[in-house]
């Protein structure tokens, strides 16, 4: 690769992943204008899934089977968050970072868009920084289902939601790498890629949407995650609402304070009083549920904001 292209590091943990994983790796492979460097971790995978990833490892000086001697589960979230760490403390030279799940399509500009905004943006190199975009839905078959239109806010109450930023669109610089593999959570309930973009919303980081979409998202009933197309998640509360754990969220910003508590920025400091506290204080619930930021997605989410509250669903 010429030594004038930025480096990225994708990150990948296969599980099973035999039927679709080559066709995601030539993908990531082939992307053009950045120098990609591809770390795959099994799983605990029971099929042929480790013996394709050194089968690429072997032939490409840029595809690491990192724990070809060790293939145990860990699970998803624990899968990724560890690889992530690992690569990023013996990988130095890397300030760039990509998730991948093992059954999309790249498209070859996928990580060269996303580096070129992120660059375009960075005023400070220190400061940590988040990019994800639009996906396009299709079958097994890579036949189109539908093209996403997320309706991106980045502000604190994308904590209280579902979270809309996948990981397979994720591209991170290091100091939010840093802060993220910093301390891995124990008690939280969610996946990788939404620990790491609640966490950068509440550590103040700048959070580059793009509208575009660079991924062929594959929809094929084998998901570990996202089978439902629907790209009003958000929406999906409407008919959750009464199944939701009492304090969910709050459980989990818990866990945010726990672990860094010192990293979270000056504007959301009230924001997560707030939540902390809405179950035993008035004031508290009120600046929750009438908080301009709430209002601002519209009156049928807002609706179901304010039940939640109610029913002590956040």
């Amino acid at each position: 690769m010429s030594e004038n292209l930025i480096k990225v590091a994708v990150i990948m943990s296969a599980y099973n992943g035999e039927k679709y994983i080559r066709e995601q790796i030539d993908s990531i492979l082939g992307q053009k204008n950045v120098d990609v460097e591809l770390f795959i971790r099994d799983d605990g995978s029971t099929d042929s899934t480790a013996e394709i990833i050194s089968g690429y490892a072997g032939k490409n000086n840029n595809v690491f089977f990192w724990n070809r001697d060790n293939i145990i589960n860990l699970g998803i979230r624990d899968s990724f968050l560890t690889l992530l760490k690992e690569v990023c403390d013996k990988h130095t030279d890397i300030n760039y970072f990509a998730f991948a799940d093992q059954d999309d399509v790249w498209k070859q500009d996928k990580l060269s868009a996303a580096v070129r905004l992120m660059r375009e943006q960075n005023s400070d190199k220190a400061k940590p920084m988040l990019y994800y975009s639009n996906k396009t839905f299709v079958d097994a078959e890579l036949h189109l289902i539908q093209e996403e239109q997320i309706k991106h806010y980045g502000d604190f109450y994308d904590i209280l939601w579902p979270s809309l930023a996948y990981g397979c669109t994720m591209v991170m610089n290091r100091p939010l790498v840093k802060l993220a593999v910093s301390e891995i959570p124990t008690q939280y309930r969610s996946i990788h890629d939404a620990w790491v973009y609640r966490l950068a919303i509440l550590c103040g980081a700048t959070v580059v949407f793009d509208p575009s979409s660079y991924i062929l998202y594959r929809q094929h009933g084998d998901n570990i995650c996202g089978k439902d197309a629907s790209t009003l998640v958000r929406k999906k509360s409407i008919l959750n609402v009464f199944s939701r754990s009492r304090y969910m969220r709050q459980d989990q910003v818990r866990e945010y304070v726990r672990l860094h508590e010192k990293d979270i920025s000056p504007e959301n400091r009230k924001y997560v009083e707030w939540v902390m506290n809405y179950h035993k204080s008035f004031s508290a619930w009120w600046n929750l549920a009438f908080c301009p930021l709430a209002k601002k997605r519209g009156a049928a989410l807002y609706c179901v904001w304010v039940t939640k509250l109610i029913l002590r669903k956040i």
